[in-house]
């Protein structure tokens, strides 16, 4: 059993090796979310625009769960996720959506193509369950 958010847990056991790809324009943000990624294991493919992160993913789908924010320049992550969603790989992929508006995700075209929601601000106890019930 590994340590992870402040109790005793086996994720880190659970998850193997999955990789993670991770869209955050806030480096700050960004750093902490793959720390505690990478505190359980999880390779992390990073990006800080959801531009950047769709052309990675397009010749790079072995990605086993893809967390983006909401407001990001060049592409956002509703945009992100209605591309990877259109392509028949993408169609199971879990996404996770973070952000620190409400309102970014109750439009009902949002929530369709999103598994999870997490509100910044989150604790890591908060975004790691979010991940394990993904990272299966």
């Amino acid at each position: 059993m590994t340590e992870t958010f402040g109790c005793t847990s086996g994720i880190g056991e659970l998850v193997g090796l999955k990789k993670v790809l991770l869209v955050e324009d806030n480096e700050v943000i960004q750093f902490v979310l793959e720390h505690y990624l990478k505190s359980i294991g999880v390779e992390v493919v990073k990006f800080l625009n959801g531009e950047d992160a769709w052309d990675y993913w397009k010749s790079n789908k072995d990605i086993d769960l893809i967390i983006t924010d909401i407001m990001m320049p060049k592409m956002n992550g509703v945009e992100l996720a209605h591309l990877v969603r259109t392509c028949l790989e993408g169609g199971d992929i879990p996404i996770i959506a973070v952000s620190a508006s409400a309102q970014d995700i109750f439009c009902e075209s949002h929530l369709s193509v999103f598994n999870g929601f997490i509100r910044k601000p989150f604790t890591r106890t908060e975004f790691m369950l979010s991940v394990q019930k993904y990272l299966k």
